[in-house]
């Protein structure tokens, strides 16, 4: 079975860390049998913080040029043949009834030419908008079977305006099967008219053998460990805010991961005064993380919104137990003996769980068989692969 996977979210030489959930899952999917190709489109429109007068701009502006001179049209990644066709990106905030017809038109070539050499069974596109909205257009063409994986900003914000709704809406209803990676995201795409037998509850799932649990020692570990974008839905202010008012000032916070807010989170530790407390680690290799998460005495992720997590699973996978907001998906995957949830945007709550979960005795192979039982990447890709097999027969 050949599957077309359209996601703008995906590694680049530029960025091996960027979408790497979606990368793992076709990893995953060719290792169990399927055929798969990527189109990835690369945006070459400037974003908005490079428009802005301010120090260091012409560094930034050199290396965006850079990072996108750097990105191949294909490329092989870890035995998965990807395409980067370049696309002019009209942003999102003030004209996103454009972004799916730029997307589609810029890619059409590209498109018919894959199809010649390569016939598809499926269209498979990760996030509704834009993604899914021209999978549909490519699937009418070709006469293919869609499938979008809506993942969570793409249906609860971008697909509920005006603008673009109705392209949303059309998009959920041509498609065959639409997966989602918690229970609310499922009764979201149901409210939009589509069938609920159509629509499967399937994480991205982890890795184990990549992830596992090494070398834990409950009385040697004294970190907090976050994982993720330097971005307002990660609440991380909330995170260094609860971590400043810790009793036990012996623990440290390592941050790993970059982003947008990372010069006013860097600010605010160092006028807390925690510089020497707070490790900030950079982005870090995927391959590197299991390292790291064994290192932790556990995860934290304050998000405000989150769908599922892969770095929660990972850190489950590794046996290290979770504090983290009880948004989105999380409650699903994290049961009690695994870690502590709090109400999002809470700083109070959050030190509270982060002084309990400090001070428990974790027990960190029961963790690990949760993890095996139920997280497990193969294990879900073996869904995903009995789901095409059924939309491709009907």
């Amino acid at each position: 079975m050949k599957v077309l996977i359209i996601s703008t979210l995906y590694p680049n030489p530029s960025n091996l860390t960027f979408g790497v959930f979606v990368h793992e899952q076709v990893k995953q999917l060719i290792k169990l049998g399927i055929d798969v190709r990527v189109i990835c489109p690369i945006s070459i429109t400037p974003p908005l913080k490079l428009l802005k007068l301010k120090k260091g701009i012409l560094r930034e502006w050199k290396n965006w040029i850079l990072n996108i001179w750097n990105i191949p049209k294909e490329y092989m990644l870890e035995g998965v043949n990807i395409y980067y066709p370049r696309w002019i990106l009209l942003t999102k905030v003030f004209f996103p009834q454009f972004e799916a017809p730029a997307f589609f038109y810029s890619k059409m070539r590209l498109v018919h030419r894959i199809w010649q050499d390569w016939n598809w069974d499926i269209v498979h596109a990760h996030f509704l908008t834009p993604n899914g909205i021209v999978a549909e257009q490519i699937a009418k063409k070709y006469g293919n079977p869609l499938v979008i994986s809506c993942l969570g900003d793409d249906l609860f914000h971008y697909a509920k305006r005006k603008t673009i709704y109705d392209s949303a809406k059309s998009a959920l209803l041509f498609s065959r099967a639409i997966i989602c990676k918690s229970a609310q995201l499922r009764e979201a795409v149901i409210e939009f008219g589509v069938e609920a037998e159509q629509v499967y509850e399937i994480y991205n799932g982890c890795d184990l053998v990549e992830f596992k649990t090494s070398n834990r020692n409950n009385n040697k570990l004294n970190e907090i460990l976050f994982i993720g974008h330097f971005i307002e839905r990660k609440c991380l202010e909330y995170l260094i805010e609860a971590f400043r008012n810790l009793k036990n000032k012996q623990i440290k916070l390592r941050l790993i991961g970059d982003g947008e807010l990372f010069p006013q989170i860097k600010k605010t530790v160092y006028d807390y005064a925690l510089r020497d407390r707070v490790i900030f680690e950079g982005t870090v290799p995927h391959a590197l993380l299991p390292d790291y998460i064994n290192s932790a005495k556990l995860l934290c992720l304050p998000s405000r919104s989150e769908g599922t997590p892969n770095v929660i699973m990972e850190a489950l996978a590794c046996g290290t137990p979770v504090v983290a907001s009880g948004v989105g998906g999380v409650s699903g995957i994290v049961p009690s003996f695994c870690g502590i949830l709090v109400p999002p945007k809470d700083a109070g709550a959050l030190q509270n769980a982060l002084e309990v979960a400090l001070k428990r005795n974790w027990d960190y192979q029961a963790i690990r068989k949760y993890a095996e039982q139920n997280l497990s990447s193969a294990g879900q890709c073996k869904k995903i692969i009995k789901m095409y097999q059924r939309i491709s027969l009907q």
